[in-house]
């Protein structure tokens, strides 16, 4: 269940010379994760060329916008697909 899920928003700020730098802040969407005995966050990611990368957002507002429409069942990237229409006299084979 997409519900059952949880999420978390981190803050992350670069300083320079003890100070915040302006226009550095970003706010990253954390997903709770289990495998087997170890549990962790980690944070939603997107394709990036080869690889992934985290997805990053200005302001919290925008993180939290984000983890609803999570929580709707909308994928963070990618295909959704369902099957629309299937032939009735399809069986299934075992």
């Amino acid at each position: 269940m997409e519900n059952d899920i949880k999420y978390r928003v981190t803050k992350h700020d670069w300083y320079e010379e003890g100070e915040i730098n302006p226009g550095s802040t970003f706010y990253e969407v954390q997903r709770y994760k289990k495998f087997l005995w170890w549990n962790y966050w980690k944070a939603v990611s997107k394709p990036d060329y080869d690889s992934r990368s985290p997805v990053r957002f200005k302001t919290m507002e925008d993180a939290l916008s984000f983890i609803k429409k999570l929580r709707e069942g909308n994928p963070a990237y990618g295909w959704k697909s369902k099957v629309v229409l299937s032939d009735p006299e399809f069986q299934k084979i075992d």
